[in-house]
């Protein structure tokens, strides 16, 4: 299973690069929209894990890219330190599949990617 991480903390995308590689995935980082819509043309991923925070394309611009432009239709899940339910209202609009807060342990993270590596294997 490919995951991209897309997130402009590099603190955050080291974090999630550990998780993720220690269960066993193959993870690669992009740390800007721009890196993301690169990586995919190299390296297509199963899930594109994105903060919503970005530097001038945020997340929401991102996915909406994703699904119009790049005709993505693998998995995009979003997430924000704010846990403000807007933002996820707002991320199920413009495509995400499934949306999750960053907490200090990433557990929401991690178990929101796992539900939604479910769903892929279930299909």
């Amino acid at each position: 299973m490919k995951i991209l991480i897309t997130d402009d903390s590099p603190l955050t995308l080291n974090i999630l690069l550990e998780i993720f590689k220690e269960k066993g995935f193959d993870v690669s980082t992009a740390s800007s929209a721009e890196e993301c819509f690169e990586s995919i043309r190299e390296n297509m991923p199963d899930i594109i894990l994105s903060d919503i925070n970005l530097p001038n394309t945020d997340g929401f611009e991102l996915c909406s890219k994703l699904r119009n432009e790049f005709n993505y239709k693998n998995k995009v899940v979003l997430m924000t330190g704010n846990m403000a339910c807007v933002d996820a209202v707002k991320g199920f609009e413009v495509g995400a599949d499934d949306f999750c807060v960053k907490t200090g342990d990433m557990s929401h993270v991690i178990t929101t990617i796992n539900n939604v590596i479910n769903e892929i294997d279930d299909n």
